[in-house]
């Protein structure tokens, strides 16, 4: 079982080289029992709203197709989506010892209270972890 972090749906909104990996995972990501944080779609739709307003990479006129998009493929890719403020005071506790954001944080504390694989793209997020002991927890797609 799985916790998917926002970079897995940001990849979808953007279509970066992720893009088909991304899509392939949340097709069966609801089989595999996969759960998320609210804080997901809100990072996916920060990450459009930067390709759309400040990179200018996708056209205004289509952000609003896109986010509904995403939103319902957020809603459908999981069986559970948790409360981000829930597990921040465990988040900062992680996010000072290892050197990570709260964003990242967030996800990490879920997931190792879960007991589940952290699914990502961020090989940074893997590297900081490198040798400790939730290096075990982050997945990277690939």
């Amino acid at each position: 079982m799985y916790v998917i972090d926002a970079s897995v749906y940001a990849s979808l909104a953007v279509k970066d080289q992720f893009y088909n990996i991304s899509r392939r995972f949340l097709a069966k990501s609801r089989s595999l029992k996969c759960v998320t944080l609210d804080l997901a779609l809100i990072e996916a739709f920060n990450v459009l709203w930067k390709h759309v307003y400040l990179l200018k990479r996708i056209p205004i006129n289509y952000y609003l197709e896109i986010s509904t998009m995403l939103e319902r493929i957020f809603e459908n890719s999981v069986v559970k989506v948790y409360n981000a403020a829930r597990e921040c005071e465990n988040a900062i506790h992680i996010s000072v010892k290892y050197g990570i954001t709260v964003y990242d944080a967030v996800y990490v504390s879920l997931a190792e209270k879960l007991g589940y694989k952290l699914v990502s793209f961020d090989e940074k997020l893997k590297n900081r972890l490198k040798e400790s002991e939730l290096e075990s927890i982050i997945y990277i797609l690939r």
